[in-house]
């Protein structure tokens, strides 16, 4: 689903993939956010972004998009 209002992120952002040139910039789709997930993330942070990836862990029924902005 699109979003439903203007989103402050640039049309293209810093790739945080392994494997890209630094600096290197990537297009993405904003969408509107329909459910709430829990993830774990690396504290590690180099070169303005996570030196590893995120990993999922569960949805968060309890919760709704609307609560977390």
């Amino acid at each position: 689903m699109p979003p439903r209002r203007a989103h402050y992120w640039p049309e293209r952002i810093p790739s945080s993939r392994f494997g890209q040139l630094p600096g290197e910039l990537v297009d993405y789709t904003p969408t509107e956010p329909l459910l709430v997930v829990e993830v774990d993330a690396d504290v590690s942070f180099e070169r303005d972004r996570w030196r590893h990836p995120t990993r999922y862990r569960r949805v968060r029924s309890d919760l709704r998009p609307t609560d977390l902005s």
